[in-house]
């Protein structure tokens, strides 16, 4: 279970994040509004223990992310998934090494691994492009490639930082959408740093917006749920 308490983060004089608080059950999708990409981009870099809070807490299991030794810090962040910007993926590798790349650090067949990435490329019906250069995809179709990237180890967390005119045409995000449901389906939590909700309407995600918050699917009842085992982000074991 990951959580957020009070979180504040000020650049220069002007607030960003300004006390957020939220918890995100496993297969929940939460959609967190906010001002501008500055704010996305600040949140992003909290969730992934990147940047330092300034004021608030993190809890990962009940455990306050700071705290998190060198090792669990690694288990924890191999458990997420980040749809990255484009500049930070590599443009001169083929879309499937590109999908791979995160595998690398898990102890896979390489059959196994390259059936992951060409089954979502399937998915977003890409596969007859596996061989092609990332950058000579159009744009909408690499930000596919980013999801698939970020999905292939089917991590317990999904990050999605999405700023403003920076998500795809309706085509495209119906396919992104629909490999984000299914992750939800096994269990994935879903967190989006957004500036436009909207756009992810059919993923009925929880909204939360200056303190506020409300659930885009109404009607839909809230699932019940309690921490286990398979619900922890990092293994009770350790």
């Amino acid at each position: 279970m990951l959580s957020l308490k009070n979180v504040c983060w000020m650049d220069a004089s002007l607030p960003l994040l300004d006390d957020l608080s939220f918890d995100v059950a496993p297969g929940e999708c939460i959609a967190i509004e906010l001002a501008d990409s500055r704010a996305v981009s600040v949140l992003i870099r909290l969730l992934t223990g990147e940047a330092a809070l300034q004021t608030g807490s993190i809890l990962v299991d009940g455990i306050p992310l700071k705290k998190l030794t060198p090792r669990l810090l690694q288990i924890y962040r191999r458990s997420i998934g980040v749809v990255l910007p484009m500049e930070k993926l590599l443009g001169n590798a083929r879309i499937v090494d590109t999908i791979m790349l995160p595998l690398r650090a898990h102890r896979m067949r390489k059959n196994e691994i390259l059936t992951r990435a060409k089954s979502l490329l399937t998915k977003l019906h890409m596969q007859e492009k596996e061989s092609t250069l990332l950058q000579e995809l159009p744009l909408d179709e690499q930000k596919c490639v980013a999801l698939a990237t970020a999905l292939v180890a089917d991590p317990q967390i999904l990050l999605i930082g999405n700023k403003q005119n920076d998500w795809p045409d309706e085509k495209n995000a119906e396919r992104m959408h629909m490999l984000v449901r299914e992750a939800m389906q096994r269990g994935t939590s879903v967190i989006i740093a957004t500036c436009t909700s909207e756009r992810f309407a059919s993923l009925h995600p929880r909204i939360i917006s200056r303190n506020t918050e409300h659930n885009a699917s109404r009607g839909t009842e809230e699932k019940s749920w309690k921490t286990t085992e398979k619900t922890r982000i990092i293994p009770i074991a350790l």
